[in-house]
């Protein structure tokens, strides 16, 4: 009954953002390292099969864990294409996604996450290599951060974070009781905690106070083992509930996925930023139709990408500098 009830909230949720957001103008674009492997790899088409073997059999000395992100018990579809790449491609049969609940706080989730990286890692009897999303990777890195046994003691060996709401997002301030939506605030403040931990001012709070925490050799540790994966998309090409959203952002803030700005997707005192893939929006690499307008080659040569970064096939190198988050236009 406790699912239902939040894939009920998580539809309401999504269906207010589609009705509610303006209009506005869309941003400038840059590429960058990941977004050039990933294009190659689209023009490419699959590997050839010596290479899929070759990759297959050091994928399979991983537990490779996905991490979900905010709403969604909308569809349980997450990674659905990712996984299939590793299965029936490069034989992994085990891979694994986890579903953070959507309004429990980014701190709680944190923890259970804790919990089930251990657990995934005694049964499997392998390091964890984790892509996780959104708010998932916000959670993935706070429970990096708060629990460093996790890169000391070998139960992670790699973290993904794809558009990851690290500092939250602007979006998510409007939902929380911010300029029109000022009667939603006390229903997601006493309902929705995790929404309330979307805000930029709570998430940056939060994971910021972690990072301070954190000694230098910790964040040494981590540096090597993190790494973001950025997007950004224009408005007219998102899918149709993401318009509104990310017109918002462009006229407010800057170029952005439909939900996070680019330069809030990653900590740039921490990891390494594997760059800005352009004209993805926030689900095109996770989710299929109709929560997603991108076509099924896309996450798959998404993955094929990613699995080549795991195995260090291609080399991360940090990005260029983006550049600051903006003050929002206050003019009329």
């Amino acid at each position: 009954m406790a699912g239902l009830k939040d894939q009920f909230r998580s539809k309401i949720v999504l269906l207010a953002i589609l009705v509610f957001f303006d209009l506005g103008m869309f941003a400038s674009l840059r590429a960058d390292s990941f977004e050039e492997a990933f294009r190659a790899q689209m023009a490419a088409g699959n590997p050839p099969v010596a290479d899929l073997v070759s990759r297959g059999i050091e994928l399979r000395t991983k537990k490779i864990v996905f991490v979900a992100g905010v709403l969604n018990e909308v569809a349980r579809s997450n990674f659905n294409d990712s996984r299939r790449v590793l299965k029936k491609q490069y034989g992994v049969q085990d891979s694994t996604v986890i579903f953070p609940k959507s309004f429990i706080s980014i701190s709680d989730n944190s923890e259970a996450l804790y919990k089930q990286f251990l657990w995934l890692h005694f049964v499997s009897g392998k390091p964890l290599v984790i892509l996780a999303h959104s708010k998932g990777a916000a959670e993935t890195v706070l429970a990096l951060l708060r629990h460093p046994d996790l890169l000391r003691d070998g139960v992670v060996e790699k973290v993904y974070a794809l558009q990851g709401a690290l500092n939250g997002s602007y979006i998510a301030d409007v939902i929380n009781g911010k300029g029109n939506w000022k009667y939603w605030s006390t229903f997601v403040s006493t309902r929705m905690p995790g929404l309330l931990n979307l805000g930029t001012e709570n998430a940056r709070k939060v994971i910021g106070g972690a990072i301070a925490e954190a000694s230098a050799e910790e964040r040494a540790v981590i540096n090597g083992r993190l790494f973001f994966i950025r997007s950004v998309e224009n408005p007219w090409q998102s899918i149709f509930y993401m318009v509104g959203t990310n017109l918002y952002l462009t006229k407010n803030y800057g170029e952005n996925d439909g939900v996070l700005l680019s330069q809030d997707q990653l900590l740039p005192e921490l990891g390494t930023d594997l760059g800005v893939v352009h004209d993805i929006d926030h689900t095109d690499f996770v989710m299929s139709f109709p929560h997603s307008g991108a076509l099924r080659r896309t996450r798959t040569a998404f993955t094929h990408t990613w699995i080549r970064y795991i195995l260090d096939e291609v080399e991360a190198l940090p990005a260029a500098p983006s550049g600051e988050s903006v003050a929002p236009d206050t003019s009329p």
